[in-house]
């Protein structure tokens, strides 16, 4: 009778202390979820537009813009006001991540993502069209940069699908700012590859770090759960 209640005791201790071991395990391992409130997110040169991305009539926002971009008529000026509708991006995406809205974050990432690229699309239109290039070529280029940037330091900041998200969303840029360094003037193209290099190299020891912050930190989670079954751990 002892033995048996001793037994029955030891199966409720597991039933609940189990779960709770594997999910503390879990997080250790691969990270908590990031509350999206808790991302700082450098100042942002634009203000929102009216309808916001977590709105049901967000889509007259996009129709609204996509007219003004079709009576546009220069490519330089299609070119500046995609950087305007991005400006906006930036800050509607401010706005989501305080509201800790996962759907209204997509929403703005993605618009983000199209305004850049139909910047750069213009910039290659106006080139089309003869004109001179180079100095606008390098203020969308250091525009469309530091969307990249402000991205980049969002993802440094989060854990789990929400740092997936930030670095997709700056891969994409970065595809979009790649298409508008092809204007850019010989002797400045150049350095721009040449810092692309390096931020490439810090990102790859960046991701090798933390691969091995994770490895250190599954080491000492099964160091623990040995001391507590040294029996029942396998070696």
């Amino acid at each position: 009778m002892g033995k048996f209640l001793v037994f029955l005791i030891f199966v409720f201790f597991s039933f609940f202390w189990v779960p709770s071991a594997l999910a503390h395990h879990q997080g250790l391992v691969l990270g908590e979820a990031t509350d999206p409130t808790q991302i700082a997110l450098p100042t942002v040169t634009q203000g929102a537009g009216l309808i916001l991305p977590d709105s049901p009539f967000y889509f007259l926002d996009e129709a609204f813009q996509n007219l003004k971009l079709k009576l546009t008529l220069d490519p330089e000026k299609r070119a500046k006001l995609g950087l305007q509708i991005a400006g906006e991006r930036l800050a509607e995406l401010k706005i989501m991540l305080l509201r800790n809205n996962p759907a209204g974050i997509d929403v703005a990432l993605s618009q983000l993502k199209k305004a850049d690229d139909l910047t750069g699309k213009n910039l290659n239109e106006t080139k089309a069209l003869g004109k001179d290039v180079g100095k606008f070529s390098q203020e969308i280029n250091e525009a469309v940069r530091s969307h990249q940037e402000v991205l980049e330091k969002m993802e440094n900041q989060a854990q789990g699908s929400l740092r997936l998200k930030f670095k997709a969303a700056k891969e994409a840029v970065k595809e979009s700012k790649l298409e508008i360094e092809d204007q850019l003037p010989e002797g400045i193209l150049e350095k721009e590859i040449e810092n692309g290099l390096k931020r490439e190299i810090e990102e790859k020891v960046k991701d090798a770090s933390f691969s091995g912050q994770q490895a250190e930190r599954l080491r000492k989670s099964l160091q623990e759960m040995k001391k507590r079954n040294p029996r029942e751990t396998p070696n």
